[in-house]
C-alpha cells in the first residue's frame, strides 16, 4: 500500500503536511495539522467551538427536562 503526502497552504504560506491513505485522509491530517499548529491565525475557530458546545449544552438539557415530565 502506498501513503499520500499533501502540503497545506493558506495565504502562500505552507502551514502543514498531512500524510494518508488516500487524498481524503490526507487533506484531512493536513488541516487538522494546520489548525493546531497555527490556532493564532484562525482566532474565530475557538468562538465557533464555544458556540457549538454552548448549544450542544442546551439541547442536551432540553431533551433531560422533556424526558423527565
Amino acid at each position: 500500500m502506498f501513503n499520500i503526502k499533501l502540503v497545506f497552504f493558506f495565504r502562500k504560506q505552507r502551514l502543514s503536511v498531512g500524510v494518508g491513505r488516500s487524498i481524503h485522509d490526507a487533506e484531512m491530517a493536513a488541516a487538522k495539522n494546520a489548525l493546531e499548529q497555527h490556532a493564532q491565525m484562525f482566532p474565530l475557530l475557538n468562538y465557533q467551538k464555544s458556540v457549538l458546545a454552548s448549544s450542544n449544552h442546551h439541547h442536551n438539557n432540553s431533551k433531560r427536562r422533556s424526558t423527565a415530565t
